[in-house]
């Protein structure tokens, strides 16, 4: 927790820092963001973004130009793994990981109102549960407590204050300790968080 905490106050040290250089039509502003996650884990030997989350929390971006900009958020995130409940197989299976996650990224305003992202998020993870025949079970010591996943993102602005996003993440290492898993596109063995996030972004100022 120590170690997520130190890179939280380094980042953002670095965006205050980075949104007080005297760049042209440069603005600051901050806001609320919510949204959902549809999430699979690879190397599960599932496949289907079949785990629903929630995922909340603030952001704060900044513009360099008209075109660049760099964002970084703090919020909530749940991802995870599970399998379709069927009258064939009616068996139970959802891995759900609760994070909190810093994303830092970079934006380019392609449109009048289109806007891409892409960077790094830096997440912390608070507990991770399993719930199948067995009833639910903690296997928060069968994970790594932190991940760093690849972001890209694309937003489409509703009007000045309301912005839509949809994002894409993938985890750059394992995020299990325990649990081997199948290859993935790494070309390693291991589990690794792949999910994609609808969120709403509302700026305040």
């Amino acid at each position: 927790m120590k170690k997520f905490l130190c890179k939280v106050i380094f980042f953002m040290i670095v965006f205050i820092f980075m949104s007080k250089l005297p760049v042209s039509s440069q603005t600051f502003k901050g806001g609320l963001m919510a949204g959902f996650t549809g999430s699979q884990m690879d190397g599960d030997n599932l496949s289907g973004y079949n785990k629903f989350g929630f995922t909340g929390g603030v952001f704060a971006s900044t513009n360099f130009n008209d075109s660049w900009g760099m964002q970084t958020e703090l919020k909530f995130i749940m991802k995870g793994a599970a399998k379709p409940v069927t009258n064939i197989d009616p068996t139970i299976y959802k891995m759900t990981l609760f994070y909190y996650e810093l994303p830092v990224v970079v934006t380019l305003k392609t449109a009048q109102k289109v806007k891409l992202e892409s960077g790094l998020a830096f997440a912390y993870l608070s507990r991770a549960n399993l719930n199948n025949v067995d009833g639910i079970q903690n296997l928060t010591s069968q994970f790594r407590k932190t991940d760093i996943s690849l972001i890209f993102g694309v937003y489409y602005i509703l009007n000045e204050k309301i912005s839509a996003n949809l994002k894409y993440s993938y985890s750059l290492k394992r995020v299990s300790t325990s649990i081997i898993g199948n290859m993935t596109i790494w070309g390693t063995y291991g589990l690794y968080n792949n999910l994609f996030d609808l969120s709403l972004y509302y700026t305040i100022k």
